[in-house]
């Protein structure tokens, strides 16, 4: 009698336990590696990274979405919003390696991919960036091209002068014709350029018929002597 007594001391408690378990799971759902009301308005992601994110699913009543901890990509979040239409996804923007805030109004980069250049729609309120530290001025002009509501910022390193994208006046001593072309595709806002100890004035002429809009004057050695090409008379 004592022993069935057990028995059934034991198979209640375990009737009440799997009970409470079951009324535990009725009220909390187990997302992002933490127990969380199934009726949570809001929810803050905690983790790096996005893992098993269909368990938000579980809160049904979900309106705001924290995602600032994670380090997620454009894809991903385009994935969370396809998920949970609906529901307020606050994250940081992916751009060259850092994360920004929704709402910021200018960023640094020192590179643009294609990835990149993508996330700058998510930061709305975006104004200027920072690109001094980027080299790859072909992408800087596409993106100027594409978004001219942006300030773009960057800058041109050339016979020891830093050149900013807004410069207009330029003097060298002795590039190369290969350092001139750079600078003027780098430089669309360039008006004049003065060059002395110029060793190419026939490449120098076809650069500068290439771009009418902006003035040169170089140097012209002919016959021992040097000229200007703003000269309109030769003594020789």
């Amino acid at each position: 009698m004592k022993k069935k007594r057990i028995i059934l001391v034991v198979a209640l408690a375990a009737v009440l336990v799997a009970l409470l378990v079951a009324m535990f799971f009725m009220i909390y759902a187990r997302v992002d590696g933490t127990f969380v009301k199934r009726d949570s308005a809001a929810f803050r992601w905690r983790s790096e990274s996005l893992s098993q994110p269909e368990d938000l699913l579980q809160l049904k009543k979900l309106k705001t979405l924290d995602m600032r901890s994670a380090r997620l990509t454009a894809d991903e979040y385009e994935q969370l919003k396809a998920l949970l239409p609906g529901v307020a996804i606050e994250w940081l923007v992916p751009v060259d390696g850092q994360f920004y805030p929704e709402d910021s109004q200018s960023i640094c980069v020192s590179a643009l991919t294609q990835e990149d250049i993508r996330a700058l729609q998510y930061l709305p309120q975006l104004s200027t960036v920072d690109a001094t530290a980027c080299a790859d001025y072909d992408t800087l002009l596409a993106l100027q091209a594409e978004r001219p509501d942006l300030a773009i910022h960057y800058q041109l390193t050339l016979g020891g002068q830093s050149l900013p994208e807004t410069a207009t006046i330029v003097s060298l001593v002795a590039p190369t014709t290969a350092e001139l072309a750079k600078m003027l595709h780098a430089l669309p806002k360039l008006e004049q350029v003065t060059i002395t100890g110029c060793a190419d004035p026939l490449g120098v002429k076809a650069l500068a018929d290439s771009y009418p809009n902006c003035r040169f004057t170089y140097d012209i050695p002919l016959g021992g002597q040097t000229f200007s090409s703003d000269d309109t008379q030769l003594t020789v």
